[in-house]
């Protein structure tokens, strides 16, 4: 829900301001894409939360302008940069992306059906509009591959441990017989082939099938998708490229055929070249994201999170969505009376808890439950640029007089401990802190977040 999602939208905006320094990864890598001749598999290696998905998106969304003319008015300066970047290369119609989520459809005891579901969408091919008379070979030919495949699912009852399933297949009325033709894969293959040859010729010359979150599937899913498309695609016009973590997927293959199986072996036979994906350049994307969205104590706050948490991509990509949600819907809802909640609970302490919650959920479970005082007041003690930012809010009180550990202390015990008590004001030194109007819109926030936090 919280997560910077792959749209289009967000896509499009990423190449056109290079928010994550990764265009000219992108131009590298479909040159290589663009220099294939032949059938190729190549693997695109990264760690979880480093973009990969979102870099393929990129990729496909270059293709797809590659083949343009003409382009939107938005787009018109990045288009202008792949004339200049591709001006030796032959890219128009040259390639046909596909995307194929393999986790969306590893329910399915089969990955050809799958993605055979996914091409046909992909290339708009609307079957229900299609005349037979002026279509009837690629419909012919669809049924008949849709016939090779089988359909199932099963249900086992917890209590006795039996299971009830269920499996249908395809066969059309008009040609009843018609499984008696399609009996092992080399037919499927050359009927797949022959259904190609009617739709591939007017969109490119070749295929580029990028295989997403193969690593975060079943160990059957995958193993039976990476040997059925080894098989299965043996075709100069494919190229396959696999977006996964490498580590995760030999974890995978090794549950499916046992520890002591040499996976890293096994994978050399499906994947002709890896590309290991350079990390992202989160400071300068973290940097322009907040320079374009926060100002003051919220920018500087922010800066030290990233720091001290270590955020990966997706991490910010989360914790900025979040964060802007909650902020917008305090802002309209319950903001409007000016009552702004004092600095320190608004631009400190909520910030770092959903920190917390994003990053580090056990210590964020531990500190909501009471359990972790010590641990809550030395996030904020131990970092130099959070004790800078604390005392220039506490300026107006005198430094010697200042107890920012007592300060905290006190703010834990009225979140998280004695939830049932509240305090008119924290003071210091006979100095107002934080009033307890500003506590509850805190607690507010938190709610957002976490169904433990008390609203009083």
């Amino acid at each position: 829900m919280f997560e910077l999602k792959a749209t289009d939208e967000n896509i499009e905006n990423s190449l056109i301001t290079n928010s994550l320094n990764r265009n000219d990864t992108v131009f590298q890598f479909l040159k290589i894409l663009y220099s294939l001749k032949e059938q190729f598999a190549l693997c695109i290696d990264g760690d979880w939360g480093t973009g990969k998905t979102f870099f393929v998106k990129q990729c496909i969304k270059t293709i797809q302008l590659l083949n343009l003319d003409e382009v939107t008015e938005n787009l018109k300066e990045y288009k202008t940069r792949l004339n200049t970047e591709f001006a030796q290369i032959q890219v128009q119609n040259e390639i046909f992306p596909i995307y194929f989520n393999a986790w969306e459809y590893d329910s399915n005891r089969d990955p050809l059906i799958a993605f055979i579901y996914s091409l046909i969408n992909d290339m708009d091919l609307d079957l229900s509009i299609i005349k037979e008379n002026e279509n009837t070979t690629i419909i012919d030919k669809l049924k008949k591959l849709m016939s090779s495949f089988k359909f199932g699912g099963t249900i086992t009852d917890e209590k006795t441990g039996i299971s009830y399933g269920a499996e249908i297949q395809y066969t059309p009325k008009d040609k009843p017989n018609l499984l008696k033709e399609v009996t092992s894969i080399k037919n499927i293959e050359e009927i797949f082939i022959e259904l190609l040859n009617d739709i591939l010729p007017e969109r490119a010359n070749k295929i580029v099938i990028f295989i997403d979150e193969l690593d975060r599937c079943n160990p059957i899913f995958a193993v039976k998708l990476l040997e059925n498309f080894k098989h299965f695609f043996n075709d100069n016009r494919f190229i396959f490229v696999f977006s996964t973590n490498i580590l995760e997927l030999k974890n995978t293959i090794n549950c499916f055929y046992g520890q002591n199986f040499n996976s890293s072996y096994y994978l050399q036979k499906f994947f002709d070249l890896q590309f290991e994906l350079p990390k992202p350049d989160l400071k300068a994307y973290i940097n322009k994201y907040i320079k374009l969205n926060f100002s003051g104590w919220a920018k500087r706050v922010i800066n030290e999170i990233m720091h001290v948490f270590r955020f990966s991509l997706r991490d910010c990509n989360r914790y900025f969505s979040m964060y802007k949600f909650i902020c917008n819907y305090m802002n309209t809802a319950y903001l409007v009376d000016n009552k702004i909640a004092h600095d320190l609970i608004k631009f400190v302490v909520f910030p770092t808890l959903l920190a917390l919650k994003v990053k580090k959920l056990e210590l964020y479970n531990d500190i909501v439950y009471g359990n972790a005082k010590e641990e809550f007041v030395n996030i904020f003690l131990s970092s130099t640029e959070f004790m800078n930012i604390i005392n220039s809010m506490l300026e107006y009180i005198p430094e010697q007089d200042r107890n920012i550990p007592q300060l905290m202390y006190d703010l834990y015990k009225n979140l998280f401990v004695e939830k049932d008590i509240n305090y008119d004001t924290m003071m210091m030194n006979g100095k107002v802190c934080i009033e307890q109007t500003n506590v509850n819109t805190l607690k507010v926030m938190l709610s957002f977040i976490n169904d433990m936090i008390t609203l009083s």
